[in-house]
């Protein structure tokens, strides 16, 4: 009965804790930038699916 007992709150401390870690994950998200425009190969035909990243922007 008592090993049952801090089972569950030792259960329910690393819930909370894994709780807090994917908020702030989720907070410093916030601050990624939204960037527009079509980005082209040397022919002229629009890539799909390209990630761009801005030189010297630290998350």
């Amino acid at each position: 009965m008592k090993n049952d007992f801090f089972r569950r709150l030792v259960m329910g401390r690393i819930g909370l804790l894994l709780l807090f870690l994917i908020s702030t994950m989720y907070v410093q998200a916030q601050g990624v930038r939204n960037v527009s425009g079509m980005i082209k190969d040397a022919s002229g035909d629009p890539l799909i699916g390209v990630n761009v990243t801005v030189k010297g922007m630290q998350l």
